[in-house]
């Protein structure tokens, strides 16, 4: 269990830290314990059907941020996290890819919404929404950032 409130704080902020400031974070804090984790290749498809080649991080990055910004809570309070509530960090950053969670990961700045199910190549969005409906919740996806806070 966490010792005190400064403890319970820094595992807050770092859980803040992944979820919003994931690109400053990775790129420029956690980048050296990352690129070998990049370069899977993967065929994107856009909405005129011209298909392009994009990289993307691998199935494990979510755990491998999680155990950096433990590392760097240990420096920031000088206190180790025990193994069992590194494994809960880890764990719960592993779990967020799986459904229906992964649909409350997107944020527009421009709109303030989160995943709308557009641009999804030939496939019509209506289609999407009726299948996330069905299969994954039957809420509607909030935007990251109405998620983490309600």
């Amino acid at each position: 269990m966490l010792k005190n409130k400064k403890q319970k704080l820094g595992i807050v902020i770092l859980g803040i830290a992944i979820l919003l400031g994931g690109s400053f974070f990775m790129c420029w804090i956690l980048k050296p314990a990352l690129v070998k984790n990049f370069g899977k290749a993967m065929q994107v498809q856009d909405d005129d059907g011209f298909v392009t080649i994009s990289q993307a991080y691998s199935e494990n990055t979510h755990q491998l941020i999680a155990e950096q910004a433990v590392i760097l809570y240990h420096q920031i309070y000088g206190q180790w996290l025990s193994t069992q509530e590194i494994e809960w960090v880890k764990q719960g950053a592993s779990r967020e890819d799986t459904p229906p969670r992964w649909v409350n990961h997107f944020y527009d700045p421009t709109t303030g919404q989160g995943w709308n199910a557009q641009r999804m190549g030939q496939v019509p969005s209506s289609v999407l929404k009726l299948f996330s409906k069905i299969s994954l919740s039957r809420q509607n996806p909030l935007s990251s950032l109405n998620w983490l806070h309600n």
